[in-house]
C-alpha cells in the first residue's frame, strides 16, 4: 500500500470524524432550544393563567363569566404546578379548557366593548390579549424546536452512530391555544 493511499484513507476518516462531530454537536444545539423553548412555554402558559385570573378577580365582568375563567386558569395553574414542564394530556387538556373559557367569555364583541369602555378597561384587555398570544406565539415555536430536532434525529447516520445519546425523545405540545378573533385586534 503506497502513501497516497493512506492518505486518502486519513483524510476520509478525518472528514467522516469531523462530519460527525458538528452532527452530534448541531443535534446538542437542537436539544437545548427544546429544553429552553418547553421552559419558555411554561413561563408564557403561566402568564397567560395569571392575567386571566386577574381578570376574573378583578370584578370587570359578569359573575357567570368570571367564575368560569377563574376556574379554568385555577384548574391550569394546578396542573402546571402538579407538571412542572411537562406538558402531559391532563396539563394539555386544563390549558384547552383555559382557551374554551377565554374563548367564551371575551369571544363576543359586545362583552370587550364593555371591558374597554371601563376606566383602565383597554389596558386590561390588552394585557390579556398579550399573554394570550404570546403562549400561542411561545407553543409554536416550541414545535418548530422540537420538528426540526426531530428531523436531524431520523437522519440514518444519527441513528447508525447514536448521535443523541441518552437524550429522550422531544414531543410537541398539541393543545387548543386559538387565540379568539376579538383579542388579535389588541
Amino acid at each position: 500500500m503506497d502513501i497516497t493511499a493512506v492518505l486518502l484513507i486519513l483524510l476520509l476518516i478525518a472528514v467522516v470524524v469531523l462530519y460527525l462531530s458538528q452532527t452530534a454537536a448541531r443535534l446538542d444545539r437542537l436539544h437545548h432550544r427544546v429544553d429552553v423553548s418547553r421552559q419558555a412555554l411554561q413561563g408564557q402558559f403561566t402568564d397567560r393563567a395569571n392575567e386571566v385570573l386577574s381578570l376574573a378577580s378583578s370584578g370587570r365582568l359578569d359573575p357567570a363569566s368570571s367564575v368560569l375563567l377563574a376556574d379554568a386558569a385555577d384548574s391550569a395553574l394546578a396542573r402546571a404546578r402538579a407538571t412542572g414542564t411537562d406538558f402531559d394530556v391532563s396539563r394539555c387538556a386544563a390549558e384547552s379548557a383555559l382557551t374554551s373559557a377565554v374563548e367564551a367569555a371575551l369571544g363576543d364583541p359586545e362583552v370587550t366593548a364593555d371591558l374597554v369602555a371601563q376606566p383602565d378597561g383597554d389596558q386590561t384587555l390588552a394585557e390579556v390579549a398579550a399573554a394570550v398570544q404570546k403562549a400561542a406565539w411561545s407553543r409554536r415555536f416550541h414545535n418548530d424546536a422540537v420538528r426540526s430536532c426531530l428531523a436531524v434525529r431520523k437522519q440514518r447516520i444519527v441513528r447508525l452512530f447514536r448521535l443523541a445519546g441518552s437524550a429522550p425523545l422531544p414531543r410537541t405540545v398539541e393543545l387548543d391555544d386559538e387565540v379568539p378573533l376579538t383579542l388579535r385586534s389588541r
